[in-house]
């Protein structure tokens, strides 16, 4: 009797023609256009249930308000970082349309829709049937994705700079190092100042670009190169040593400790930034990205195995370029917002390896099949759950309206929270913090927090020598209390 072949993953999987086949067929761009409509239905479903606003959402939209466009390239008010052209065009739609909430969370909204759009032509260039379906379906019904859509904050136009890159390096990647040059000084000069991690993207195109121009003996293409160069990083100079500089502050750099690495333990260096890694893919493919690496590694080996360098190139860049930051102690890095930029490229590689390892599983055992579906399941499952059971957020919008319904020309309310200078901005004037009481001692004021009731008992432990408390509401996890003198 013979002896059965070993089943194994075998490289030869990997040729390119088993992975090189373009998605250009009409039945895959039907489903691409079914996955489009989806997550289009999406973030507009989430973008008119205009759900209250948070905390940095509200001090962005402050800024936006209060300050002029010169003032919008220095500091900020409440430690607030954003890029000055993004600010520039929140205020221009603030200007044009008015300051619904809708309004301003507009831009955002609309890049994320633009996004998806541009991603999905972007699978239809770069990858095959299943695995562009794969990967515009990821990227349709991604948690994160569809919740920054719905908010005045910078992480849904990140997005749109990524996917723009890569679509417009998939356009130009076979026309002349000219063109591409020119096209990175049309870019990247200007957008560097509307989205900070362009910064990554256009180092990205630079390196992509590098290979070609090191084989050219054309003093042309010596030249554009550097000037393209000289202009990108002039730019980013400017940025640096001006807005980013000038916004930069120890109570922002508070926010994001646990992003950097701990340079008092070099050696732990290596094991941190894995486990950043797969925090980073758990922030991305919510709640079990980490359970994606595998196919993520699939993916790059894939690239690789058919010497696709620059498409590889293209996909790990940015996250090379993020971990560079990092240990320059200049940008955060593992399972933050500020790191979303970087999803593109890693759809794009489960794009290829996602088929690949499914073939793989199903040649291993029927098991090992069913296994990788539900792995693959549980964004979407996810996303699902997400819609009948939102996100729990602080309801100030309620609780600030129940506020100004009721207060008297003479009351004041204390707060510490952003989104309470954004709801009650036309009574800014009387507006305090709880501290400040023991000068001025009103006859009756309002309080508005969001404390656990052990940490409000012992703040207002002494107000109640001198106070009632005349009104209590709760609004979600939002305390709103009216305290007023006591009759001497």
């Amino acid at each position: 009797m013979s002896a059965q072949p070993e089943k194994s993953f075998r490289l030869p999987l990997l040729s390119p023609s088993r992975i090189g086949q373009i998605a250009s067929s009409k039945t895959t761009q039907i489903g691409i256009a079914v996955w489009l409509i989806i997550g289009i239905g999406l973030r507009f479903w989430y973008w008119t249930t205009n759900r209250s606003v948070w905390h940095d959402e509200a001090a962005l939209i402050i800024n936006v308000f209060d300050l002029s466009y010169r003032e919008m390239f220095g500091t900020l008010k409440l430690h607030l970082p954003a890029p000055p052209l993004f600010l520039v065009i929140e205020r221009v739609v603030y200007q044009l349309l008015g300051e619904h909430q809708l309004a301003l969370r507009f831009v955002p909204w609309a890049a994320s829709c633009l996004a998806l759009i541009f991603f999905a032509d972007v699978c239809l260039g770069l990858l095959d049937r299943r695995g562009a379906i794969w990967a515009v379906a990821l990227f349709a019904v991604s948690d994160r994705l569809l919740w920054h859509a719905q908010e005045a904050k910078t992480y849904s136009t990140d997005v749109l700079v990524a996917v723009m890159t890569l679509w417009l390096w998939m356009q130009t990647r076979h026309s002349t190092l000219v063109i591409r040059c020119f096209v990175g000084i049309l870019l990247f000069p200007i957008v560097q100042w509307f989205c900070f991690p362009a910064c990554f993207l256009a180092g990205m195109w630079l390196m992509l670009i590098l290979p070609d121009l090191l084989k050219s003996k054309r003093l042309r293409d010596w030249s554009m190169y550097m000037l393209s160069g000289l202009l990108i990083g002039a730019s980013f100079l400017a940025l640096l040593w001006g807005p980013i500089e000038a916004q930069r502050s120890q109570a922002m750099d508070s926010c994001w400790t646990h992003q950097f690495p701990n340079w008092n333990k070099p050696w732990f260096l290596p094991f941190w930034y894995l486990t950043q890694t797969l925090e980073l893919l758990r922030y991305l493919l919510m709640p079990t990205g980490q359970l994606f690496i595998g196919a993520t590694v699939v993916g790059g080996i894939a690239l690789a195995w058919r010497k696709e360098y620059r498409l590889l190139g293209a996909c790990l860049l940015p996250f090379f370029l993020g971990i560079v930051a990092s240990l320059m102690m200049k940008y955060p890095y593992g399972g933050a917002r500020v790191c979303l930029f970087m999803m593109p490229g890693l759809l794009v590689l489960l794009g290829v390896g996602i088929p690949l390892t499914l073939d793989w599983a199903k040649r291993q055992s029927p098991w090992l099949l069913m296994v990788g579906g539900l792995i693959l399941a549980i964004p979407f499952g996810y996303t699902a759950y997400r819609l009948a059971y939102p996100w729990p957020r602080e309801e100030h919008a309620s609780a600030c309206f129940y506020i100004a319904q009721n207060m008297t020309p003479d009351e004041i309310v204390c707060s510490a929270h952003w989104e309470t200078q954004y709801y009650l901005r036309n009574y800014r004037n009387r507006q305090d913090l709880l501290p400040d009481l023991t000068k001025t001692r009103p006859d009756s004021f309002w309080f508005l927090t969001t404390m656990k009731p052990d940490e409000l008992q012992a703040v207002t432990t002494g107000l109640l020598t001198e106070y009632h408390i005349k009104d209590a509401k709760e609004f979600s996890t939002v305390q709103v209390l009216r305290f007023q003198k006591k009759s001497p």
